[in-house]
């Protein structure tokens, strides 16, 4: 065999190391403390695996005192030759010799192969451990000269045969091993085993009508279940279609409402129409016709001032006009521009009607600011509500299946309890057959003193004997009836454990739904909760849109439709003329005509004069 590489991954204080050995000796000189007793030790441990794992100390184990200082995986690899084939040997080590773990490939076909066991120092060198140290590796510190039973059989050259000729050691031990295996005094013997597999098994076939009861039950429980899952299924189906009309409704009173508003609106537009249209007598002169048919008209009162006089009625109304032209006249100019002015007004005031809330609306809106006053929940938390109240139903559905199975698992466990706690001790006939013999070899000891001593000596031998393995079988018993106890204990415990977590959490979330239930003004109905959760998110929904409408109403709109109210206001009030904020377009063009009838009273006078 030869050597070629090795990788620790980790071991001891060595920590990713790879080291290649060469044809030659291979000399490793390094200061003290580097690690070269540990990477002597790692190449034995490859092999044959750590020294005194028997020991109950840790301190004496060799497996911890070489654990990794700075964790990570310990173990690594090792390459060798032999039999003119490469081999990879991969060992990693854990707490125990039963977490290792061995994997030898072939490094022609990188395949995993069985060429060698876990044992393969013994079978690589053809000897034990014990004798590996004594012949080809030898420790630091550690030479022993005594002969092992392995050096003796290669000194003889029947190093092929010792484990059935030289090996008594060997032998004794897989005796014992193979004694313990089927002893059925011993909890792990085959016997012991078979026993209480044979007792498992019969007591299962006299089950076997408990059995089929209990499947029909839980084959009952499974459908009165899966009825009332369809159940629940036609409910929240139907549930949905209420919230899909729900949502119908909701949005056909929204258009409604704006309806109402657009009618409103439009009969407000109609009635000043028919104003302008009475007004104008069905019929809207242009601008330009206008200011032609006023100088043909001022043109006709100047001419016809030669012919006319001025009636008591023209005199009234001059001492009117003058009044209200007290200030000034005003050209027409100034009359076009406040016109203009006007109509920008109407513009401003017909786009602030769009937004307008109806009474309707802000009634509404003046409710949810009462509901939401402290705030507006958040979508998600909504929703998060509306989840663990789902799974807080779905939990309380579960738990009468759970406490169906609680009740089962208690049969069960108490049955199986029962069956455990049944104890035949089978060593009572070898006792009385004992004292049997003994009695009978005292009757003898008169007669034939030598075979009656024999007989008392035996029979009290087997008596002492089947006494104390009967003592040693019922401590086992006992100890496997504790065991199984304990084991019934903790799952009934899990179930109960469960069921009680499962009420804990319902209890909580009914706190939960509850309490955000009251905040909101949300009347809380363990079968219409889910309904009411969607009816807030289509409330808040609304509450913002109405929100954001008749925050439109207080923008720089309103407060644009106010300068020019308040301008037109004193436009005229200079002239004895007020609205009331309602037609100011009407107003001045009456001015318009009032200054036409003064102009003409004051050239029918003045051509008088």
């Amino acid at each position: 065999m030869k050597l070629i590489s090795c990788t620790i991954e980790n071991f001891g204080k060595l920590n990713n190391v790879t080291y290649d050995f060469s044809g030659e000796c291979n000399t490793i000189c390094e200061d003290n403390g580097w690690g070269k007793s540990t990477l002597a030790s790692f190449i034995r441990v490859m092999f044959y695996g750590f020294k005194n794992e028997s020991k109950k100390k840790l301190v004496d184990k060799e497996r911890n005192r070489l654990m990794p200082w700075q964790k990570g995986v310990y173990g690594g690899e090792i390459v060798f030759e032999t039999g003119g084939v490469v081999y990879s040997l991969r060992r990693t080590f854990g707490k125990k010799q039963a977490d290792d773990e061995f994997l030898l490939v072939r490094k022609d076909t990188n395949v995993e192969c069985d060429d060698f066991s876990c044992d393969i120092g013994e079978e690589l060198f053809k000897i034990d451990a014990q004798s590996f140290e004594r012949t080809v590796f030898i420790g630091q510190s550690d030479c022993v000269t005594a002969t092992t039973d392995s050096i003796n059989a290669k000194i003889g050259n029947l190093a092929d045969n010792t484990d059935d000729i030289n090996n008594f050691e060997t032998a004794v031990g897989r005796l014992t091993a193979v004694l313990n295996n089927i002893t059925s005094t011993r909890s792990t013997g085959s016997i012991s085993k078979r026993k209480s597999r044979i007792t498992e098994l019969a007591a299962r076939i006299n089950n076997y009508s408990q059995t089929d009861r209990i499947i029909e039950e839980q084959t009952d429980i499974r459908d009165n279940l899966c009825a009332k899952r369809e159940e629940l299924k036609a409910d929240r189906k139907k549930m949905q279609e209420q919230q899909k009309h729900l949502s119908v409704q909701k949005d056909i009173q929204a258009l409604k409402e704006k309806y109402q508003l657009l009618d409103k609106e439009c009969n407000d537009k109609k009635n000043a129409f028919e104003q302008y249209e009475h007004y104008f007598n069905g019929e809207l002169p242009e601008k330009e016709d206008v200011h032609k048919q006023i100088e043909i008209f001022d043109e006709a009162g100047r001419l016809s001032g030669k012919f006319t006089h001025i009636d008591d009625d023209d005199s009234k109304r001059l001492e009117q006009l003058r009044g209200m032209f007290e200030q000034g006249v005003p050209d027409s100019e100034t009359i076009d521009e406040w016109q203009n002015t006007a109509r920008q007004l109407d513009e401003l005031k017909e786009a602030a009607a769009k937004n307008r809330l109806s009474d309707d609306e802000l009634e509404k809106l003046e409710g949810y600011k009462k509901r939401f006053a402290r705030a507006i929940p958040d979508e998600n938390k909504v929703g998060k509500i509306h989840d663990i109240w789902i799974s807080a139903q779905n939990k309380q559905n579960s738990i009468v299946g759970k406490e169906m199975k609680l009740d089962l698992a208690r049969e069960n466990e108490q049955a199986r309890l029962e069956r455990a706690k049944l104890y035949k001790n089978s060593c009572v006939p070898g006792i009385i057959a004992g004292i049997v013999m003994a009695v009978i070899g005292g009757v003898l000891v008169v007669p034939v003193m030598e075979v009656g001593i024999a007989m008392i000596i035996v029979g009290l031998c087997m008596a002492v004997v089947f006494s104390v393995i009967g003592t040693v079988k019922k401590k086992q018993h006992d100890s496997e009836f504790m065991n199984i106890s304990a084991e019934s204990d903790n799952k009934i415990k899990a179930i109960e454990a469960d069921i009680n977590d499962d009420k804990n959490f319902i209890s909580g979330t009914e706190n939960v739904v509850r309490q955000f239930c009251e905040e909101y003004e949300i009347t809380f109905s363990r079968d219409n909760i889910a309904w009411e959760l969607s009816g807030l998110c289509h409330d808040i929904e609304d509450y913002r849109e109405l929100e954001k409408r008749a925050a439109g109403q207080d923008n720089e709109l309103s407060e644009q439709i106010k300068q020019l109210e308040n301008r037109l206001d004193v436009f005229l009030k200079q002239y004895n003329c007020a609205t009331n904020g309602n037609n100011y377009s009407l107003t001045i063009e009456r001015i318009r005509n009032d200054m036409a009838d003064y102009k003409r009273i004051n050239q029918e006078m003045s051509k008088q004069d």
